[in-house]
């Protein structure tokens, strides 16, 4: 086959089987708000390993950082948008963004869902 057809293929980026299962348990229990806490647990543990992992990283390993990552970042902005509708409640302004933190809360899981099934970072999917 000629090189410049092989070098304008995608390349095929692969997640561990074991590391994309970690990621749908991760993704599963922020989907149960609840259990949001034991997926931050998860996250924090797995962004550990990985920066204790030594060598050279193979990209599956950085696209399942990068989702892990995704899934903090959306804790945390749950949790000071959960704080901010709990203080404006009285004033009938925290409804408002209590309501736009779940809507916000949902897509964001969903559009991380989306990307691990193309197993591409949630940054990629669109």
């Amino acid at each position: 086959m000629n090189t410049t057809v092989m070098s304008q293929r995608k390349m095929v980026r692969r997640i561990e089987r074991k590391e994309e299962r970690v990621l749908w348990l991760a993704y599963g229990l922020y989907l149960v708000g609840v259990l949001i806490p034991f997926g931050v647990l998860l996250n924090l543990f797995e962004i550990w390993r990985y920066r204790r992992a030594t060598g050279v990283k193979q990209e599956g390993l950085l696209i399942a950082e990068q989702h892990h990552r995704w899934l903090l970042t959306t804790a945390l902005t749950i949790f000071i948008a959960t704080l901010i509708s709990i203080g404006t409640f009285y004033y009938v302004v925290g409804a408002v963004v209590a309501i736009a933190t779940v809507v916000w809360w949902i897509y964001r899981v969903v559009r991380g869902m989306l990307a691990l099934s193309r197993h591409i970072t949630p940054a990629e999917a669109e």
